[in-house]
């Protein structure tokens, strides 16, 4: 797993091609670039851990 960071300020185009409708959002990619999940707003640690392992479960990959 890689995890990016993208000032969606500076990259408006990557904001309009994933539909980002607010901040914070994260997007799980298989590595063709298809996307798992995504979701947008603050998590505390254990529900943001469980998307994770659910998103990763969903995309085929072992949490």
């Amino acid at each position: 797993m890689v995890f990016v960071h993208i000032d969606g300020d500076e990259r408006k185009d990557l904001v309009s091609k994933y539909g980002v409708s607010g901040f914070p959002t994260l997007i799980m990619m298989k590595s063709d670039a298809s996307i798992v999940d995504q979701w947008s707003g603050y998590s505390p640690a254990p529900q943001f851990i469980e998307r994770v392992k659910q998103a990763l479960r969903k995309g085929g990959m072992n949490p």
